[in-house]
């Protein structure tokens, strides 16, 4: 039986409009005013990759693409897209140790916010056939 979880084909159809749309704007502009890589969630970027070249346009020469997510997916397409990933496991740790420090009074949910802006997480780069 085919279910239909309310909400989850929207988005993605949201997603495949996004693309849409972000592809035909870097297509009608001149090669020189193009953005020369675009960096974006996973499933976002794997719609790109497809409307791209749907559009006559090549990754990497036309535009070079990188997705933040690193799930399988990612090696099996064509081209293999080039990763951008922050350690969400240690985001995760930063995030809860700023919550206890805001819940034994140590510091102020104000300044927890502003001391999350300010902290930088490492990134690590994955370089495969998309950039």
């Amino acid at each position: 039986k085919d279910i239909r979880i309310e909400g989850i084909d929207d988005y993605k159809r949201d997603v495949e409009e996004v693309a849409e749309f972000f592809v035909e704007k870097i297509a009608s502009l001149s090669r020189e005013n193009r953005p020369d890589l675009v960096i974006c969630r996973g499933h976002i970027a794997l719609h790109l990759l497809r409307i791209l070249k749907k559009n006559g346009l090549r990754c990497p020469d036309d535009i070079a693409l990188m997705s933040t997510s690193n799930f399988e997916a990612n090696r099996f397409c064509s081209p293999a897209l080039s990763l951008v990933v922050q350690d969400s496991r240690e985001m995760g740790r930063y995030a809860g140790e700023l919550l206890f420090r805001i819940c034994e009074g140590k510091i102020s949910r104000e300044d927890a916010i502003l001391e999350a802006r300010q902290h930088i997480f490492p990134i690590t780069i994955t370089e495969r056939e998309s950039t």
